[in-house]
């Protein structure tokens, strides 16, 4: 391989990361930079502070918020202080870490396929469109070079890259707590290489890590971030007795089948059309699928939502993911079945990874999301990487054929410039609602969630918390809604629902603005939390209305209904 190849990582961390600096603060990433402003302004007591996150300013303790990330994040802001652009570009050392890690694995796993493969999963649809500042993609990071340090630790016998991994590990539990399934990884490792006491020993090592910042923690603020969020999940409450809970428990998880083959379609199908003509599949039925998969893609992506329903109970996005996911798993299930009969600890450790992370999934899942699924995505594009690889050494046209290889890079790209599109309305709109008004003569007031939240509070907006917030007479009320009452209201409320009073308010028509555009595929919120990465629409993306205070209001919720008699 040629030495300018080496660097072909660090060239792909930076191209990532110049791209996900474009986007909008999206969904969840208002959490972590409010979380990461208190960090700067206090690092010693993470969670002493409330945080505006569903109906009500709220404990932080409460909200599922792990540390490393943010305190990534308030060093940024720190240093250059609280500019999204800069905050996205400090964020290079995670991705860095996932290139690197993806490169030093697929040299040990798949040396054949490190070129094609390192590419691929830098621009995959589980990686490019999910970094934004949230904690998914650099927990998958830490996670994956804490993996590749204790592999290269066995092969070099330096006691460094296990020190290495302990720290990377620990870090990565911390930075998402479904990374918690490492340490199975990693003795799965240690049993398939015959190095199971080094395994142990990182494990046992960022175990104690990870348990020492709790403590910390808990004597700063009273309790365990992570004990008290694992004490809240329970699964089968209200339910009778144990039977009754476990078939309670049994159908949640059940549930999660279809999201997990429909998102591994949007996120995962790339690696199923890469393995297909190495597990025997003819190119042109592989070349077929890509060809009717992009088209697929494409209906759901401009069609509008009415026209995706084929049937009472059957919709175009059903049959696109759940068709691409199904056909993946087909394929990578046969490359892991073909794998083993190879035998070799190479082969066992991968099959037995994925299996972990498809368990994984399962039990640490509380709802259906893309996010969910990238480590079983990453996972599968080791196992088709690892199986391509050997393959190819038998019969060259068991390689990838290039109508997989742009499938690949185009769902990613493709996925990430969607969710980029979407994510710029609630900016753009917040923006201009308040720059609508200006100069500013009272406070302004708004009611919404995700990104709306974050430009809203960088333009010095207060939400309105029902029955408790005070209007005075000349504030003024920026609200967002639904085109018609069947539509998703966006940016989504969290929960603060109020009535407006028309004899405290006057809605002023001339303020109002609709974001629409041709594209009906929509991320916000599929993307972060559906079953399917993006979906059709039928309304526009966003409706802003606005209304003066005219007397002294404070909101109040709706009233509960009352049952007819």
């Amino acid at each position: 391989m040629q030495r300018s190849l080496r660097y072909l990582p660090e060239f792909l961390a930076v191209a990532v990361t110049l791209l996900n600096a474009v986007k909008p603060a999206v969904v969840d990433d208002t959490a972590y930079l409010l979380f990461a402003r208190h960090l700067a302004a206090d690092p010693l007591h993470p969670y002493a502070f409330e945080l505006f996150w569903n109906d009500a300013p709220q404990p932080a303790m409460e909200i599922l918020l792990p540390p490393v990330v943010p305190l990534w994040l308030a060093t940024g802001m720190t240093l250059f202080g609280e500019n999204l652009v800069a905050l996205k570009l400090w964020l290079l050392p995670f991705v860095w870490l996932f290139t690197r890690a993806v490169w030093s694995l697929l040299g040990e796993f798949a040396p054949s396929e490190r070129l094609r493969g390192t590419v691929l999963f830098a621009f995959s649809p589980a990686i490019l469109p999910l970094i934004s500042v949230m904690i998914d993609i650099p927990a998958v990071a830490c996670g994956l070079a804490a993996t590749a340090c204790l592999v290269h630790a066995h092969r070099t016998e330096r006691w460094g890259w296990l020190g290495a991994a302990v720290v990377l590990g620990a870090a990565a539990a911390q930075a998402k707590y479904t990374m918690i399934v490492l340490p199975a990884v990693w003795c799965w490792y240690g049993l398939t290489h015959r190095t199971f006491a080094k395994s142990l020993a990182v494990s046992v090592g960022a175990v104690t890590l990870f348990a020492a910042w709790e403590l910390f923690v808990a004597r700063q603020c009273g309790e365990s971030h992570f004990l008290h969020h694992v004490s809240r999940q329970q699964p089968g409450a209200g339910a009778g007795d144990f039977a009754e809970k476990l078939a309670h428990y049994v159908g949640m998880k059940g549930a999660l089948v279809l999201p997990l083959v429909s998102c591994l379609g949007g996120l995962a199908a790339g690696w199923g059309l890469y393995a297909g003509p190495a597990v025997g599949f003819p190119r042109r039925l592989v070349d077929a699928t890509a060809l009717l998969g992009s088209a697929g893609l494409l209906g759901v992506l401009l069609l509008p939502a009415k026209s995706q329903v084929l049937l009472p109970t059957l919709t175009l996005p059903a049959v696109v993911f759940l068709g691409l996911g199904g056909a993946t798993l087909v394929t990578v299930g046969i490359a892991a079945a073909k794998l083993l009969r190879q035998r070799g600890p190479a082969a066992w450790f991968l099959v037995g990874w994925l299996t972990i992370e498809l368990a994984g999934y399962f039990v640490l899942t509380p709802f259906p999301a893309a996010r969910r699924v990238v480590m079983p995505a990453v996972a599968l594009g080791f196992v088709a990487c690892a199986w391509v690889g050997r393959a190819v050494l038998l019969n060259p046209m068991a390689k990838p054929t290039r109508a997989a290889l742009a499938f690949s890079l185009a769902t990613g790209v493709g996925l990430f410039a969607l969710d980029t599109w979407d994510a710029r309305v609630e900016r753009d709109a917040a923006d201009a609602a308040v720059e609508s008004i200006l100069p500013r003569p009272s406070q302004l007031w708004t009611q919404g969630h995700w990104g709306w939240q974050y430009a809203m509070d960088r333009a010095g907006v207060k939400l309105v918390t029902p029955g408790v917030s005070r209007l005075r007479k000349g504030d003024w009320l920026i609200l967002t809604g639904p085109p018609d009452d069947d539509s998703f209201t966006r940016p989504y409320h969290g929960a603060a629902v109020f009535t407006l009073d028309p004899e405290r308010t006057v809605y002023i028509p001339r303020y109002d603005r609709v974001w629409d555009d041709r594209l009906s595929g929509t991320t916000v919120p599929a993307l972060y939390s559906g079953r399917y990465p993006f979906v059709g629409r039928d309304g526009p993306r966003l409706v802003v209305k606005i209304y003066r205070v005219t007397a002294d209001w404070v909101p109040q919720p709706p009233a509960p209904a009352t049952e007819s008699r």
